[in-house]
């Protein structure tokens, strides 16, 4: 539909952002094959505050790895791609923090597997994919590849919402919402903050040195807890 409305170079833009934002999606993926079997060992057996106690740190993690992508990912864009390709530097946030949207919604997903509930799973792609469509339609003859970038990050988060409420539905005491606030307001402050500062390379980069720090901080506070995911 890019290529259609717009041109191919955009969609190249579009697609080489895209691709190094895969780097935020493969530790997602990495962190979420250790979690799955964890989960859904410990729900068979009704550990629901250890679960929502883990929750926090495995979506914490996640933020701080995704926050750290939005701050970088910029220079490392420039070092691989030639001058042509920096306009899509503009479209680094939306596309990781949709990347991180995507992570938050599995986590509801997991519980819906578990509940068999693979029919609304699928209704909920439809319904995301729906959105994603309309809004391309309206907004990319116009915005481009902002727009397309733009509109993911909307559709991912209206299907984070519908599979948030279904999850509570299946059960009221797994993943309270409070789990969620504190890494999502991190990082859209964190994509906003990268944006303002897209032409200070050095700032964005103490920023991202701070969030590492704080993130190793994360780490050790819940040391216990990530050797806790081997036993019993």
């Amino acid at each position: 539909m890019l290529t259609a409305m717009r041109s191919p170079l955009e969609t190249g833009i579009y697609s080489v952002v895209y691709n190094l934002s895969l780097a935020v999606t493969v530790i997602t993926q990495a962190l979420e094959s250790v979690w799955i079997p964890w989960f859904t060992k410990k729900y068979k057996n009704y550990q629901k505050e250890e679960i929502n106690h883990f929750a926090k740190a495995y979506i914490g993690i996640a933020a701080i790895f995704t926050c750290g992508a939005m701050l970088c990912l910029p220079e490392i864009l420039k070092i691989f791609t030639t001058s042509e390709y920096w306009k899509g530097i503009n479209l680094i946030s939306p596309i990781v923090l949709a990347s991180f949207i995507t992570f938050l919604y599995s986590i509801s997903v997991d519980l819906e597997y578990l509940y068999k509930s693979t029919l609304y799973i699928a209704i909920n792609t439809c319904i995301a994919a729906g959105i994603n469509l309309v809004l391309n339609y309206i907004f990319i003859p116009k915005f481009g590849a902002v727009a397309a970038a733009s509109t993911t990050l909307i559709a991912f988060t209206i299907s984070f919402i519908l599979h948030y409420l279904h999850t509570r539905k299946l059960d009221s005491e797994l993943f309270p919402w409070n789990i969620y606030i504190i890494p999502l307001i991190l990082a859209i402050v964190i994509s906003g903050t990268s944006y303002i500062l897209i032409d200070h390379a050095i700032i964005r980069w103490a920023i991202a040195l701070v969030v590492a720090t704080l993130g190793f901080s994360y780490f050790y506070k819940n040391y216990k807890c990530y050797l806790g995911m081997d036993e019993n």
